[in-house]
């Protein structure tokens, strides 16, 4: 699994082999993924500077 987070789209693609990219958009969660079934993160999140 790979991610890639694009600033300027403010998006998150995910990458599994064997499967279609995912790109979630900043007001989307990350959920439910198989390889890490607990985690879940707001996309925005990882757009967010310290201090503000």
């Amino acid at each position: 699994m790979a991610w890639l987070l694009d600033p300027e789209e403010e998006t998150l693609t995910i990458f599994m082999p064997n499967k279609e990219p995912m790109v979630l958009e900043r007001d989307e969660e990350i959920a439910d993924l198989k390889l890490l079934p607990d985690f879940r993160c707001k996309v925005a999140d990882f757009f967010v500077m310290p201090g503000d």
